[in-house]
């Protein structure tokens, strides 16, 4: 029996051993993804349709996935990973981390990769993405999606998301119109270094040091 007892201690411990490793894997991942998306948003805040708009100073928060991995020509690209942060009093919160799923592209040429940026206009659009695991981004007659480029100035005062895309190559028709966006839970476990929820990292129950290079890079 005391065989039995050390022998499951030892495995216990192998396991724990053996998984440590991959939460500091996971953490440098999402640490360089903080870094890639703070130097999308500083492309984005250049950009002049956004500085126009005021859409940021007004978003509840805002989603940027700054590297869309592409597959292919004239074909729909794969999603890629991206972080959410809202507005906290005159700041910013830490980020949560997301997972983009599948984009639609209509013709491109030479497209890499692509940046996109979502601003969550209003707090029903926040908190649907808060309180899914899963959430599909879909124009609908009572959720308004539109993307900036193309939208009125009353449709973007009217927009539950507005959307940002930034592409390397000649492209047309990038939409995130029905995308699934997913909770990367492990991301923010191994980056605030314990089980945490979305919504307690947005609403400050969470803090990583790291997160100030994007808080900066949107402004406070």
């Amino acid at each position: 029996m005391l065989r039995l007892l050390r022998l499951a201690a030892l495995a216990a411990i192998l396991a724990a051993s053996a998984a440590m490793p991959r939460a500091q894997a996971q953490g440098a991942d999402a640490q360089q993804l903080v870094n890639d998306a703070a130097g999308t948003v500083r492309q984005m805040r250049a950009a002049p349709e956004v500085r126009r708009s005021g859409v940021l100073r007004r978003a509840r928060a805002i989603m940027v996935f700054p590297n869309l991995i592409r597959a292919g020509f004239l074909v729909g690209g794969e999603g890629g990973q991206g972080v959410l942060l809202a507005h906290a009093g005159r700041g910013w919160s830490d980020p949560a981390f997301y997972a983009l799923g599948s984009l639609s592209v209509g013709a491109q040429a030479g497209v890499q990769d692509a940046s996109v940026v979502l601003f969550i206009m209003t707090q029903r659009a926040l908190n649907s993405f808060l309180n899914n695991n899963t959430f599909t981004l879909k124009a609908q007659a009572d959720f308004a999606v539109v993307t900036i480029s193309q939208a009125s100035e009353a449709q973007l005062h009217n927009a539950d998301v507005v959307v940002w895309t930034q592409a390397a190559g000649l492209y047309a028709g990038l939409t995130v119109d029905g995308t699934d966006i997913k909770q990367r839970l492990e991301y923010d476990q191994a980056y605030y270094r314990r089980p945490v929820s979305a919504a307690q990292i947005i609403y400050g129950r969470a803090y990583n040091r790291g997160a100030g290079v994007i808080r900066g890079s949107l402004g406070g």
